[in-house]
């Protein structure tokens, strides 16, 4: 499990993985996730030294596209499910509103950090080669996920001064009012910036 939730006190027991293949988590964040568990894997998600069938919840929040073989991630965190087992998967989305506004300014690109960028239909086929079915999704859409495409669009033309312009507060406040207001429609039509799944293993009676 990840997230701020006391989830020693809340009656979970939680482990905590390396992000992705190649990172590691840093002396600051290992320390941070030790508040919530004595066991911490750094490095490749797919050397973790978890058992099969251990976990009641795995997530896996902004992980999957950082991975080499996503496939084969996702092969082995739904390995580590227990029979009534639930695996979250978020990414963000590169079918939503965003990556069509702002194309190679989107700020989820982040490459070469970001090695794969999934769709819902992407997302979708890659839980299934994986050996996994989808059971429900949801999408979101936050005012700085834009406001950040909007800087890098900015920067790419040449006005890295307007870029800087909407740093300032009261830009970044009007900004963002308008956009909480305006972007709960993009996610209800599917288009948000990130695609969150509950996955469970296919061969699972429904």
């Amino acid at each position: 499990m990840s997230g701020a939730l006391p989830v020693r006190r809340s009656g979970w027991r939680a482990r905590s993985g390396g992000k992705s293949p190649g990172s590691k988590i840093d002396a600051p964040a290992a320390d941070k996730a030790r508040r919530y568990t004595d066991e911490i894997h750094v490095g490749d998600l797919l050397s973790a030294p978890f058992a099969p069938g251990r976990f009641d919840v795995v997530t896996a929040f902004h992980v999957l596209e950082h991975a080499t073989d996503p496939v084969r991630a996702a092969r082995r965190m739904l390995a580590w499910l227990a029979p009534n087992g639930l695996l979250v998967i978020e990414v963000p989305n590169a079918g939503g509103l965003g990556a069509a506004l702002f194309g190679r300014a989107w700020s989820a690109l982040e490459l070469p950090r970001h090695l794969s960028h999934f769709t819902p239909s992407t997302l979708k086929a890659t839980v299934e080669r994986a050996g996994g079915r989808i059971a429900w999704t949801w999408q979101q859409s936050k005012p700085r996920h834009y406001i950040w495409s909007l800087r890098i669009w900015l920067a790419d033309r040449g006005c890295s001064g307007l870029a800087r312009f909407t740093e300032r507060r009261l830009v970044y406040g009007v900004m963002k009012l308008f956009l909480e207001l305006t972007l709960r429609l993009a996610a209800l039509l599917r288009r948000g910036e990130v695609i969150r799944v509950g996955v469970l293993p296919a061969d699972r009676s429904r």
